[in-house]
């Protein structure tokens, strides 16, 4: 039993976990960029990373990215604040 417990453990600890930092992505001039909803009510979102954790993105932006005013996601227009 002991020896379960151990492996068990040593399994669970030893499990890569791929934590997503943004809620929606969208493709804006042929780049995903990441965002967090900060304020449903107001519709408000923020621009992020793609992962939580180092490496912060699988595929990094290249060239200069264009931010616009708002986004829509699943119908709803939200504002870029940040």
């Amino acid at each position: 039993m002991k020896k379960a417990l151990i492996i068990l453990l040593i399994s669970f600890f030893g499990i890569s976990i791929n934590v997503k930092a943004f809620d929606f992505s969208s493709v804006i001039n042929g780049q995903n960029i990441y965002f967090n909803i900060t304020d449903k009510a107001k519709k408000h979102v923020e621009i992020t990373f793609q992962e939580a954790n180092h490496p912060f993105y699988n595929i990094k932006p290249r060239d200069s990215i264009s931010i616009p005013k708002s986004v829509t996601n699943n119908g709803v227009t939200y504002y870029i604040n940040s």
